[in-house]
């Protein structure tokens, strides 16, 4: 599977920007891009994020803001896809364009926080704290905001985005900064193909004739846009899902160990401790 291109409506009834309220049994959005900037905001849900080659749990209270053309994908826990499952989830998400107020609105003076603020999103930014609590709530009161309040509201939460440090930048450098766009697109498909096969054996080959090109040509294509090699990318893949296997506690560590894609249990212990910087029951004893 492809990153898909989404296109955004980001003119609705002579709206300036776009927000819906989510309400659904799981969040259905493919891993995808758009040349908009998107703020998620997670009320109710569970699963794993995905931006840009980041890759981290998710749940109620999760808020993150992603650049223009980052992909991104939100994929709930397996729980939520069966058939007789009683759970639903919900998010709000504000699309905007970076033009949606003017070409020069950015130039103003008193916009140059908010202007720096959307060239971190480049990378994604989630934010932590208590800001969290404040702005999930003026995202929710902007549901029900009319004409001039709807923007000066959603100026409001970006000016307060802006001015907080307590938050975390997702997508590594590399990855954000690559500027070409085919270049990008390569990376994306490799990127999703990982997302969809890594609990299954990946051969070299497999990504290489995604890229179309040869195995060595791969490994030093990878290895220049990201900074690391493909298999140290496609474990540290692996030990996310492993991460959130063993915060649920259902899972003895060797099935963990198999169900995150590693063949051998002390295979697996070597990664995560290499990774984690700790052991995997260590990890859970932490979360018990």
């Amino acid at each position: 599977m492809q990153p898909k291109f989404r296109k955004v409506p980001h003119t609705v009834k002579n709206s300036s920007f776009l927000i819906r309220d989510m309400m659904e049994p799981y969040f259905y959005n493919p891993y995808h891009y758009h040349p908009e900037y998107e703020l998620t905001a997670i009320i109710r849900g569970s699963g794993t994020r995905y931006i840009g080659d980041s890759i981290d749990k998710f749940g109620p209270g999760d808020l993150v803001l992603v650049g223009s053309n980052l992909s991104h994908l939100w994929k709930c826990d397996d729980k939520y896809y069966n058939e007789d499952a009683d759970l639903t989830v919900r998010a709000i998400v504000i699309q905007f364009n970076r033009n949606f107020l003017g070409e020069d609105f950015w130039s103003l003076k008193e916009m140059k926080g908010i202007k720096k603020l959307l060239l971190r999103s480049k990378r994604g930014v989630r934010l932590n704290g208590d800001n969290r609590i404040q702005l999930q709530k003026q995202i929710l009161d902007l549901l029900n905001c009319m004409a001039v309040e709807r923007v000066t509201g959603l100026l409001s939460i970006l000016n307060i985005i802006a001015k907080t440090d307590d938050y975390d930048l997702l997508a590594s450098p590399n990855f954000a900064n690559i500027n070409k766009a085919s270049d990008k697109k390569k990376i994306n498909e490799i990127c999703s193909f990982v997302i969809d096969n890594f609990q299954n054996d990946i051969y070299l080959h497999d990504v290489a004739d995604i890229a179309h090109m040869t195995r060595p040509a791969f490994c030093r294509f990878f290895k220049k846009e990201t900074n690391k090699t493909f298999f140290s990318y496609l474990n540290e893949v692996r030990i996310g899902y492993a991460c959130k296997l063993l915060i649920d506690d259902s899972f003895s560590i060797s099935q963990i160990a198999l169900e995150s894609g590693f063949n051998t249990i002390s295979y697996f212990n070597r990664q995560f401790k290499k990774i984690m910087d700790q052991t995997p029951s260590h990890y859970r004893s932490r979360f018990k």
